[in-house]
């Protein structure tokens, strides 16, 4: 009978656990301060007609999915989709080219911004967004840093995926 054997965590991804942890903390940082200054759904602008600050709360998931399902199927399904999403993080991780550096980026930037929203659905019941854009003349839906964390990793994600990946592959 095998034993398994665990070996020590290497270097990179001691490194993304500390950038997955900062990055947590500064979205929770910024959705402390924006809870004890801004008044809900009163919008304070930065740039006008471009930028506000605007405490909302969302009950729902991206751009207000789900915000009508009854709050104890809400954290049911939540909790399935966080695990789910913390089973293909993991092994997305594992699986990565061993000289893969963009991976790990994406990985760390997805992870934190789902560990910043996941604090906050099973803190207050729901997510605290406050940035509040205008990209041209269009209201686009209110977000948070973890929101901007994940787009940006699942961003580096497909472009690593969609062109990167593949010229690597054709080299061999």
């Amino acid at each position: 009978m095998s034993k398994m054997r665990l070996c020590a965590p290497s270097y990179v991804t001691k490194v993304t656990v500390v950038f997955i942890l900062f990055l947590t903390l500064i979205d929770q940082i910024t959705k402390h301060l924006v809870k004890i200054h801004l008044e809900p759904y009163s919008p304070v602008q930065i740039i006008p007609n471009h930028l506000h600050l605007t405490l909302v709360f969302n009950q729902g998931a991206a751009f207000g999915l789900m915000r009508n399902v009854p709050n104890p199927w809400r954290m049911i399904i939540f909790s399935v989709m966080y695990v789910i999403a913390l089973i293909i993080i993991v092994n997305l991780y594992r699986h990565r080219p061993p000289d893969s550096k963009i991976i790990p980026v994406a990985i760390t930037l997805i992870s934190a911004g789902a560990l910043g929203n996941m604090i906050d659905r099973y803190r207050y019941g729901y997510v605290i967004d406050f940035i509040d854009t205008f990209p041209f003349g269009y209201h686009f839906p209110t977000f948070n840093v973890a929101d901007s964390c994940i787009t940006i990793g699942v961003g580096i994600m497909l472009i690593h995926m969609l062109f990167l990946e593949k010229g690597h592959h054709n080299e061999s």
